[in-house]
């Protein structure tokens, strides 16, 4: 409750406080632009003041640095017309400092009319970055996917067929005779007939004893029917 009260407080001071230095400003260079011979006065400080005003909501909009440069001048005209109505003397006042009022009317027409240019573009940027995706730019992320000419060929790789098990007779299934190929390096056949010997009488399979032999089958089989026909 105490925090509402706080909020209410102060937009009410800043509203009031706004007010009463826009009123005693407006009054202040009213004089000035009549002074100055300005045929509608109280325009003249509709001009600067709106100036300011409008600079500082283009500049919460996200104008850039143009939108806080109009403020600045804004501000800058804006002072200075008041200390210059309080500091000279009451009449006429002197020809550089009419032409200089005469002035501000035209340079805030193009100053306005270009931040309505630079505003709208903050706008229209603003919503394309939120419609793209990812934060992308909406060309970008509408840009269709590109496709390669590239085409990967797939080429199969040979396989190695098994030769078919032999029949225990050393001839394949089709009655074609299958010599025992062992390889080059193979260990002296008497010590490996032995050991071969004594795993087929474990009862391992003669497939798995010329695996870990390095000798070929069909080898085993043989040595396995000799013993059988001895």
């Amino acid at each position: 409750m105490q925090h509402r009260l706080s909020q209410g407080v102060a937009v009410a001071g800043t509203a009031a406080i706004c007010a009463a230095a826009f009123i005693l400003s407006f009054a202040a260079l009213t004089d000035l632009a009549a002074r100055s011979g300005v045929t509608v006065p109280w325009l003249w400080p509709a001009i600067v003041d709106g100036l300011i005003l409008v600079a500082t909501v283009a500049v919460v909009a996200g104008a850039g640095r143009y939108a806080w440069l109009l403020l600045l001048v804004g501000a800058l005209v804006s002072v200075a017309g008041n200390v210059l109505h309080a500091a000279l003397p009451d009449g006429p006042l002197p020809i550089w400092l009419r032409a200089t009022v005469a002035a501000v009317p035209p340079v805030a027409l193009v100053a306005v009319a270009h931040l309505a240019v630079v505003l709208r573009r903050a706008t229209v940027g603003t919503a394309a970055s939120e419609e793209s995706p990812d934060g992308l730019d909406a060309g970008v992320a509408s840009a269709p996917p590109r496709i390669t000419d590239t085409i990967e060929v797939y080429t199969p790789s040979p396989t190695l067929i098994d030769d078919p098990d032999p029949e225990p007779d050393g001839t394949l299934s089709g009655g074609v005779s299958a010599e025992p190929v062992d390889p080059p390096n193979a260990a002296p056949e008497g010590a490996t007939k032995t050991r071969a010997l004594q795993l087929l009488h474990e009862g391992i399979e003669p497939r798995t004893v010329a695996h870990q032999l390095g000798v070929h089958r069909t080898t085993v089989y043989r040595w396995r029917r000799e013993v059988a026909l001895a």
